[in-house]
């Protein structure tokens, strides 16, 4: 229940921040909430809920070859709960690539801190995560999609777990920095 009100409370202070009308809504700064179902593809599932900072995209590629398409790259943190006790601080890279006017690819790899708490062992502290989603983009640059992500310790300590998470995610554009 206590998570449940904290993601109700950092959706409101989302959604009362100031709008990012001046931004290039395609590279705008997000604030990215989620919940999903952690270690979904064992028995042991548990509820996760997370928060990130999308920082607004520094690095912009075109191709013109075969399909030709736009990436957005940038910088993000945040952090994520379960309701087993499991946590984990991260930063890492995002990209995003339009699909259509509407749709966006969303990749990310980060690197961070995790505790296991009464969850899913991962080995050790040190724990990566990539993930791969889509996204739907509103007129506002508001962004609702899912991820699918997995996390484990890349084979630094003895063993190596891994774990997947499947998560509906919503994101609000922000102007935090300008």
């Amino acid at each position: 229940m206590k998570q449940l009100f904290y993601s109700l409370a950092i959706m409101v202070i989302i959604l009362c921040s100031p709008p990012a009308y001046a931004l290039d809504l395609e590279k705008a700064e997000h604030i990215v909430i989620s919940a999903g179902i952690a270690d979904v593809l064992r028995d042991a599932e548990s509820e996760q809920y997370g928060v990130e900072y999308k920082s607004e995209a520094v690095f912009q590629k075109t191709w013109d070859r075969l399909v030709p398409f736009t990436m957005h790259t940038r910088p993000m943190i945040g952090i994520y709960g379960t309701t087993d006790g499991a946590r984990y601080i991260f930063g890492g890279g995002a990209i995003d690539v339009p699909l259509s006017e509407r749709v966006n690819l969303a990749m990310h790899a980060v690197v961070g801190h995790y505790s296991d708490g009464d969850d899913f062992s991962l080995g050790g502290p040190l724990s990566f995560r990539e993930g791969i989603g889509l996204e739907y983009l509103y007129d506002s640059g508001a962004r609702i999609g899912f991820s699918f992500d997995h996390n484990s310790n890349a084979f630094i300590y003895d063993i190596n777990p891994g774990t997947e998470t499947l998560r509906a995610t919503y994101s609000h554009p922000v102007n935090f920095v300008k």
